[in-house]
């Protein structure tokens, strides 16, 4: 393993730089006293790599320890300065619900996307700001048609609210402040029309309008005669779905499939690219007089022009960037005759993208990237020598299962703490469906570039890309379909994904180096093998085979959710219609089930009526109206409010019983002192319209003996209330190991 490393400078570097950041980001550095940690932390750097100079030329280990301290270091600081400038932005001190005037430049290509157009663009022109002065960067969303036309650089006067975005509420949930974060901001403005809209100056954006003229033509070309169900898969195969607005049911079939990152721009479009323009390009052998040397260099900047015109019409994915810089250096390579190693490029790539936005190590996108392109690299360098002896179809197979099966074991726990969803159906789905996004991607690519207007050659492009963009999608429905195509799993804790790695890491080291290894290696390294694995399956059957009784209290958006699984009475789900029909809530609480494990439901049990649109009809065969059931059929004592409705209920966890009130009627009920005393632990919620009755929560406390009381609500309560405890995010119960009633919330 060290051996591994020591051969790839590179790779040693990012894997410090990255735990620098990710310290940073465990220990930010306070609000206004930056200079009590910022510069005695620089003088450490400073302190470091004078000892690192004045060891260099020991070959000992302490020789690279002031090194490796001073890079990690650099993350930490970084790290924190990132973050910093961003959350302490001006522009922060002008979120509120009131609309503002202000004027703005577009600072992202702008993308279409649900009636949305979405765009980020840093301020400079606020009431009461300083003329001139940048007061940090805003995401919008401008409710218009598609045809709407905006660029980077365009210059905008806007009349709406600035909103700061909050944290996630439950677990599981995506967490959009972070995801904003990384791109310089946390701060959004939702534009109704674009009356709303001005644009002041477009001048700044004329040298990138070819740009939006060339994606235009280049989509019209490649969709010409193709259905309009798969126009949006075809442009989304080759030219990434940051350019296209795919159907919800199309996405979500391919991600139960496992074949989401065929729809995204990743490292395969232009790998192919870079391949096509070698081949046309720098077949020719190389001299090395003045000439052959201009044309090296003309060759280059070709090939790195194309690709880069390529990234920007795709809106520059991470994916995309980091193959781009991949692309570079294999130029560069070339054009100064140097070999290039796969994994030494790619640490450079990622210490670039690193550089350039710390905050990008945190993000799904940057860590599929790297670990499915390590993965395939690492897989196929080290089991490629078993099929070196085999020809024809077989190795073609083989090759294929080596570097899509490399690829999804490196990803899949990055899945699985990110998206909290397993495949069992992926590795065979990707073995089928790869090819024929690699001939999809070549024939859109070849129609989209103007041969699809050729009288012979057009029209049979035009087939092609029909015929593999429905036999692509008919895949994903046959995949989408079968059973486990899409597990809901929990997330794995950090030691787990540490483990995971370090497991593959080692054994695949073994295996590399097995001729050798001496005895007493093979003596320690088999003994920690086998000690991972079986804490990573110890983990696995503990969460899947051990019951996990648990009350949770989920908070959306105005509206709110309670989960409850009890072993031998199974899950299930009670849900409030209102405002629970707005996607944004939807989707929050079907994540926030998955982050627990949950991919089915017992039963779905509504508040106030079964809705006529059910956003929850997939998760359960059994949808029950509450004010119909009887209590009976209930896991669970319904408490009734003084008009008669269900207002809340008592369930048994582990022999102690716990209760959830989301109206207050129920806590003026003339039963209430018959069942209060004998609850533990008490969750209620706020109403909507009536707000809290507090001397009824008083009497809650001083009738029972309950220990634990939590009040759910939407925003902040002014001052304290005596005995209870108040969080806006969600609120979970389960009993601890010694049989008593255990909380924890979601902490701003």
């Amino acid at each position: 393993m060290l051996g591994f490393l020591k051969e790839r400078i590179y790779l040693q570097i990012l894997l410090l730089y990255a735990l620098g950041i990710a310290l940073g980001a465990q220990l930010i550095m306070p609000h206004g006293l930056p200079g009590r940690i910022l510069f005695p932390a620089l003088g450490v750097l400073l302190g470091l790599l004078g000892l690192h100079y004045l060891w260099q030329r020991s070959h000992s280990l302490l020789a690279t320890l002031p090194a490796g301290l001073a890079i990690i270091c650099s993350g930490f600081l970084y790290c924190n300065v990132a973050i910093h400038e961003v959350t302490s932005a001006p522009l922060l001190e002008y979120c509120s619900d009131d609309s503002v005037d202000g004027s703005a430049v577009v600072a992202s290509l702008p993308k279409y996307q649900r009636g949305h157009l979405r765009f980020l663009a840093s301020l400079s022109g606020l009431p009461g700001s300083p003329a001139g002065k940048s007061l940090g960067r805003c995401q919008f969303y401008l409710q218009c048609e598609p045809g709407f036309v905006l660029n980077p650089g365009d210059r905008i006067r806007f009349h709406g609210a600035l909103e700061e975005v909050s944290a996630p509420r439950n677990r599981g949930q995506f967490n959009y402040r972070a995801y904003l974060l990384q791109r310089g901001t946390i701060v959004t403005c939702y534009l109704p029309s674009p009356r709303f809209l001005d644009i002041q100056d477009a001048s700044g954006s004329r040298r990138l309008a070819w740009l939006t003229v060339l994606r235009s033509r280049l989509m019209d070309s490649l969709t010409a005669g193709l259905p309009e169900d798969l126009r949006d898969l075809a442009v989304s195969v080759v030219y990434g779905d940051k350019i296209t607005d795919l159907d919800d049911e199309l996405q979500e079939r391919f991600r139960r499939a496992g074949l989401t990152h065929i729809l995204v721009a990743s490292g395969t479009q232009v790998s192919l690219l870079i391949l096509l323009l070698a081949m046309a390009l720098w077949r020719s052998p190389r001299s090395f007089d003045s000439r052959g040397t201009l044309i090296s260099i003309l060759q280059f900047v070709v090939t790195i022009s194309v690709v880069a015109i390529y990234a920007g019409i795709t809106g520059y994915e991470t994916s995309i960037v980091r193959a781009l810089c991949m692309g570079l250096l294999l130029c560069a390579g070339r054009l100064f005759l140097r070999n290039v190693d796969g994994l030494s490029t790619l640490s450079q790539a990622g210490l670039v993208l690193l550089l350039a936005q710390p905050l990008q190590l945190f993000t799904p996108g940057f860590q599929l990237s790297f670990l499915a392109t390590f993965g395939l690299i690492y897989m196929m360098g080290t089991l490629h020598p078993l099929i070196m002896h085999i020809g024809g179809w077989r190795r073609f197979l083989l090759d294929g299962l080596l570097t899509t099966g490399g690829a999804q074991l490196f990803v899949t726990p990055v899945l699985a703490a990110s998206f909290n969803q397993f495949s069992l159906v992926g590795l065979l789905s990707n073995l089928l469906a790869v090819p024929l996004s690699l001939v999809l991607l070549i024939c859109g690519a070849l129609s989209s570039f103007g041969l699809s207007a050729l009288p012979l050659i057009g029209p049979t492009l035009n087939w092609l890309v029909m015929l593999f963009s429905l036999l692509l999608d008919r895949l994903a429905t046959l995949f989408s379909d079968m059973p486990y195509s899409s597990i809901a799993v929990t997330s794995p804790p950090a030691w787990f994904l540490l483990a995971f790695y370090l497991l593959l890491l080692l054994a695949g080291e073994c295996f590399r180096n097995r001729e050798v290894l001496s005895a007493r290696q093979l003596a320690i390294l088999q003994p920690v093998c086998l000690l991972l694995g079986w804490l990573l399956s110890g983990w696995i059957a503990m969460r899947w085979i051990l019951p996990h009784p648990e009350l949770s209290l989920l908070r959306l958006e105005r509206s709110f959710a309670v989960y409850l699984e009890v072993p031998g009475a199974g899950r299930h789900l009670l849900a409030s219609s209102y405002w629970l029909g707005r996607r944004h809530n939807a989707d929050n609480l079907i994540s926030s089930l998955k982050a627990r494990g949950v991919s089915r439901l017992d039963t779905v049990l509504w508040l106030d009526g079964i809705p006529q649109d059910n956003p929850l009809e997939s998760l359960a065969e059994t949808q029950q109206d509450l004010a119909a059931s009887t209590p009976g059929e209930l896991p669970f004592i319904a408490l009734p409010s003084e008009q008669g409705r269900i207002a809340g209920l008592v369930c048994q966890l582990s022999g102690r019983n716990a209760a959830v009130v989301w109206d207050p009627a129920a806590l003026g009920h003339d039963d209430r002192d018959a069942w209060s005393e004998e609850v533990d632990a008490w969750l209620v919620v706020e109403s909507r319209d009536k707000g809290l009755d507090y001397p009824a929560l008083s009497l809650i406390k001083q009738a029972g003996n309950a220990s634990i009381g939590w009040i759910s609500v939407d925003a902040d309560v002014a001052g304290e209330i005596a005995g209870w405890l108040v969080s806006d995010a969600e609120i979970c119960i389960k009993p601890a190991p010694e049989d008593r009633l255990s909380t924890f919330t979601i902490w701003r």
